[in-house]
Formats: structure tokens, C-alpha cells, sequence
């Protein structure tokens, strides 16, 4: 039992990468890359132009942020 603490971590880690695996795309029917590119050019700016905090926990809500604005542009993120 004393290496169980110890191996979490490492399964966790390992969890996480086999999971960032698959590669996720924004898709939206009869989109054009024009329209791709400006979506994604607002969205980013909108993230920028937001506090969303530090560390982890403001990774996670700018990028909980660009999703809601890509969704709400129409885009549905698919994993290939």
C-alpha cells in the first residue's frame, strides 16, 4: 500500500496523455476557412481582452471562455 500514493500521480499523468491524444477540430456546416479564420481571430481576442486568472484554474476558464464563443458562433468541437 505505501506505493499506491506514489503511482497516482503517474496514472493520472498518463490518463491525461492518452486523452490529449485524439486531435479535436471546430466544425460547422458549409463553413469556409475565411469564416474559420475570423471566428477564430475574434475568439482570441475576446479571450486576450479577459481576466480569466492565473495558473491552471485561468488556463481552464479562457479556454472554457473560447469554447462558448466559438459555440456560440455556430462551431461544435469534434474529436477525430
Amino acid at each position: 500500500m505505501g506505493t499506491l500514493p506514489t503511482a497516482l500521480p503517474l496514472v493520472f499523468a498518463a490518463a491525461l496523455i492518452v486523452a490529449s491524444c485524439g486531435k479535436v477540430v471546430w466544425t460547422k456546416p458549409s463553413f469556409t476557412q475565411a469564416e474559420y479564420r475570423r471566428d477564430t481571430y475574434e475568439c482570441d481576442r475576446d479571450v486576450r481582452q479577459s481576466y480569466h486568472g492565473t495558473g491552471i484554474a485561468g488556463a481552464l476558464s479562457a479556454r472554457d471562455f473560447y469554447d462558448r464563443c466559438m459555440e456560440a458562433r455556430g462551431w461544435e468541437k469534434v474529436k477525430q
